[in-house]
């Protein structure tokens, strides 16, 4: 069943990204954070995949790159990302862009 209310839908989201089935083990702060930075990982992802298949030209992508590394090295966001990595999460092109801007891979 998908759920309908915006409230559902927001705490299905923050469980699913804080890797829980528990809704009490996801302090409301922790389920905001968690869904904004999977947000701003998948809009970078988007343009990733722009610039990899030529609609975004590598100037454009190169801005969005360093805001992008910036970003995941972010000691709040950091994290998160290594456990995203880590579930496989993301597509291994895009795992290796992440690795290229530092992000540790355990």
């Amino acid at each position: 069943m998908v759920p309908t209310s915006p409230t559902a839908r927001t705490t299905n989201t923050a469980l699913t990204t804080c890797a829980t089935t528990k809704l009490a083990d996801v302090d409301e702060e922790t389920a905001k954070r968690a869904i904004f930075i999977t947000g701003m990982v998948s809009l970078f992802s988007e343009q990733f995949y722009f610039w990899q298949g030529g609609v975004l030209p590598t100037d454009h992508w190169e801005r969005f790159r360093k805001d992008l590394c910036d970003f995941v090295m972010l000691p709040t966001v950091q994290p998160q990302v290594v456990a995203n990595i880590g579930r496989g999460s993301y597509p291994i092109d895009f795992k290796h862009e992440l690795i290229r801007c530092g992000v540790k891979v355990e």
